[in-house]
């Protein structure tokens, strides 16, 4: 069949993306790995550590021997376990804003996808209505010239047209199949016959546009910066807890025997420069991250403005190029009667034929430069 020929189950864009969407799909789930290790970073700093157990005996040759069974444990310090925790739980959140950058740009591969294919088998469609036309000419022209009503040169000027239109048509099959294989790498369980949809082009979003805070780019920024003004502080509490050291002790020798408790305290006492090298990586990621967060707020708003400006001229004009063609099959009809009845010359009929084949392909690519403008907009919007 041909590359246009409506042969399966119309296939939507929103029918394309719905597993997608859900999270049933390969690219979907490889984007889980950062929020799964920021969440286990929240567990690891709600922990507490686990207590240590030590067993000494001493047994020197000619005096008492001794056992000592002990269990040592270091509390956290109340101030910076609170504050640990809630650096890793905006660390979280900063990950979570990531995946769902992430996601957006697996589906506007998914939807680019799917584009080419709803445009190549269009296109293939168009050139594969032009080489029908083409042929029943050349089929008419090639038998007039048989009854010597015409000359064999118009004849073969029209079979000549044929053929180039039959190469034209290859390439667009050969386009068609490839972006048809290559929305299958989304959608593997799509029907062998299916056939894309072309996706409509929404109204523009109304003014005023979302803020540029919103933007999951910008927000993951700025989580990233709390979280590291966070560590900042943490690196500046050096001091620890005394580790609560408990156990139980046995000595025995030639002529006795004794065991009690032991309970006691471990204290690291911090170094005077203890921490300095933390605090001053910390500063500098902090410094960095909050030149990071203004370049990346003014680079969003130009980009949505840039993208709000192109996608609202390539739409109007897209539009108006898809009206355009409504008027092709009876401008062919007119300029094929036209040649019958002698009013125009063959030169006349083929330049028409081209021209409105042309008229539509053309159409068809304004179309996709405005649904991949369409597409870019929504990146700079950072709708879910």
């Amino acid at each position: 069949s041909s590359g246009g020929a409506q042969d399966g189950p119309l296939v939507s864009e929103a029918d394309f993306l719905a597993p997608l969407e859900r999270g049933e799909h390969p690219a979907v789930s490889a984007l889980t790995r950062e929020i799964g290790e920021a969440q286990a970073a929240e567990i690891a700093a709600r922990t507490f550590s686990a207590p240590e157990l030590g067993l000494i005996r001493e047994a020197p040759e000619g005096a008492a021997r001794q056992v000592d069974v002990t269990f040592t444990w270091q509390p956290p310090r109340p101030d910076r376990r609170s504050l640990a925790i809630d650096a890793a739980a905006v660390g979280t959140r900063a990950a979570q804003a990531r995946l769902a950058v992430s996601r957006r740009a697996v589906l506007e591969s998914a939807r680019a996808a799917f584009a080419r294919w709803a445009v190549g088998a269009l296109t293939a469609q168009v050139l594969a209505g032009r080489v029908e036309a083409l042929e029943d000419l050349s089929t008419r022209e090639r038998r007039r010239a048989e009854a010597g009503e015409v000359s064999g040169l118009e004849a073969q000027r029209v079979a000549l047209a044929a053929a180039r239109a039959r190469s034209e048509l290859a390439r667009a099959e050969t386009e068609r199949t490839t972006a048809s294989a290559l929305a299958r790498v989304w959608r593997p369980d799509l029907p062998s016959g299916a056939v894309p949809e072309l996706p409509a082009l929404p109204a523009p979003p109304p003014l005023p546009l979302p803020d540029a805070h919103a933007h999951p780019r910008v927000a993951a920024l700025a989580s990233d910066l709390e979280r590291e003004r966070m560590l900042e502080r943490l690196s500046g509490k050096v001091a620890e807890l005394p580790a609560i050291v408990a156990g139980w002790q046995r000595q025995e020798s030639a002529v006795d025997s004794f065991d009690g408790a032991i309970l006691g305290l471990s204290w690291p006492l911090p170094m005077v420069n203890r921490g300095r090298a933390d605090r001053a990586a910390a500063r500098a990621r902090v410094a960095s991250l909050e030149a990071l967060l203004a370049f990346t707020e003014l680079e969003v708003s130009a980009q949505r403005e840039a993208a709000l400006d192109a996608y609202t001229s390539l739409r109007t004009a897209a539009l108006a190029g898809r009206g355009a063609p409504s008027g092709v099959p009876a401008l062919l009809d007119a300029a094929n009667a036209s040649f019958t009845a002698g009013e125009t010359d063959l030169t006349d009929l083929l330049d028409t034929l081209r021209s409105a084949s042309e008229t539509e392909v053309d159409a068809l690519e304004l179309y996709a430069e405005a649904l991949a403008a369409h597409r870019r907009l929504e990146s700079t919007l950072g709708d879910p």
